[in-house]
């Protein structure tokens, strides 16, 4: 019995260090700045892997995911998952593909402890200099132990009959 406890608490000790490890990656999160840039950046570059445990303490534990695209009748839908769906999801694509998103517009709004932020994007793919696609993501974020944290991601890709509002373009 007394080596179960012995070996219960070893895991639970080198689980509580693997995600020390993951936030002495991150820069200070006590800004939402940071915090965004840091989104961008950790899911952009070249085809491989991603630092998934940086991504991750971006997040509350739980946060989710999702975005809204044209189902085939042309209605919009809303597909919705958790952190590990969306690395589950983009990670085989990351690796074998170059990704490139970066911010082009922000708008924020803070009351207390919560934040919105819209934040409208583009991203390139490979070595391809065209913008394969423009979009915004919907992120609120709650403050929480001296830091700022993701508690939910929506987007929506930009269309010919949703273009992006030009002053959200100019707003960064």
């Amino acid at each position: 019995m007394k080596t179960i406890l012995k070996l219960s608490f070893c895991f639970i000790l080198v689980l509580n260090t693997n995600n020390a490890d993951a936030q002495d990656k991150n820069t200070d999160f006590s800004e939402i700045d940071p915090l965004i840039n840091t989104l961008y950046d950790v899911i952009s570059g070249p085809a491989g892997d991603r630092d998934w445990d940086l991504f991750k303490s971006l997040f509350h534990p739980n946060a989710t995911m999702g975005s809204i695209r044209l189902s085939q009748d042309g209605k919009r839908e809303f597909i919705y998952f958790d952190v590990n769906g969306y690395i589950e999801r983009s990670g085989a694509f990351f690796k074998d593909n170059g990704f490139y998103e970066e911010e082009i517009g922000r708008e924020v709004k803070i009351y207390g402890g919560v934040a919105q932020v819209f934040t409208a994007y583009q991203f390139k793919l490979n070595d391809d200099p065209k913008v394969a696609q423009r979009g915004i993501n919907c992120i609120q974020l709650v403050f929480s132990k001296g830091r700022w944290y993701i508690t939910n991601i929506v987007w929506e890709g930009e269309s010919e009959a949703n273009p992006l509002p030009e002053a959200m373009v100019k707003n960064k």
